[in-house]
């Protein structure tokens, strides 16, 4: 992608999480290595071609079962069919799916599998779009208006 667009500074820290049955939340893994530790009898569920789904095939080889979705929404519904056991993906967006499924039994494993950062795509023939993004950027960083908007949208996020 850098080799298209310019990127701002990132804005968000965030990672892949995983969706799990709130039944199972006793007997889950918490965390990377205990995924890892039971991946060979997990059906885990992905959104094709994602970051996710990279993480898993590339931190799970000896994963036996990974089912692609087009949608987390149609991963997550697979998950209520019992037709996936654990769900890889955007954490902001799997923190969601669990606060409107948490009712029908989903919850998250609260870590990050990943470390990944947002940023704004930008077309790189502007430097000064660049340069005027990367300095809201700092302001919003330096008066913490950044963290009261991320925590407002992404509750849970820091």
């Amino acid at each position: 992608r850098e080799v298209r667009i310019a990127f701002s500074k990132p804005y968000f820290r965030t990672g892949q999480m995983a969706l799990i049955r709130i039944k199972h939340k006793s007997i889950a893994p918490y965390g990377f290595y205990g995924i890892m530790g039971i991946s060979t009898i997990l059906r885990f569920g992905v959104v094709k071609g994602t970051t996710g789904e990279a993480f898993v095939r590339r931190s799970f080889p000896k994963a036996k079962n990974i089912e692609t979705f087009k949608t987390a929404r149609d991963g997550t519904n697979a998950m209520l069919r019992n037709k996936v056991d654990i769900m890889i993906h955007d954490a902001p967006m799997i923190l969601m799916l669990a606060a409107e499924n948490e009712s029908s039994g989903l919850t998250v494993i609260p870590s990050l599998l990943t470390e990944e950062y947002l940023a704004w795509g930008l077309r790189k023939s502007d430097p000064e779009l660049i340069k005027s993004v990367n300095q809201f950027v700092d302001q919003m960083n330096a008066t913490g208006e950044l963290d009261e908007l991320i925590q407002r949208w992404i509750p849970l996020a820091r």
